[in-house]
């Protein structure tokens, strides 16, 4: 039985390549789909474990996350709040 069929609850963090880069102000780009690539910093990505943590909605979600360049949204934490269960 897979994770996705257990019925538990999870959440699945896929980042893109991890740097050792610190910015406070890292925005972060998230989205559904194997999609997205892209580079972002391993603070960010501690932040937004400790978020899902402290946030439990959604549940039983999978997403990418990379830091938005200039010529993309912006779309944390909105973009995770409207995550769609697997």
């Amino acid at each position: 039985m897979s994770l996705r069929e257990s019925g538990l609850d999870y959440v699945i963090i896929r980042p893109g390549g991890l740097t050792n880069a610190f910015d406070e102000e890292e925005k972060l780009h998230i989205d559904q789909g194997d999609h997205l690539s892209g580079m972002v910093s391993r603070d960010a990505i501690a932040s937004l474990v400790l978020y899902a943590l402290k946030n439990p909605q959604p549940s039983q979600v999978s997403f990418e996350v990379v830091a938005a360049d200039q010529l993309e949204e912006n779309n944390w934490p909105q973009g995770y709040e409207s995550l769609s269960p697997d």
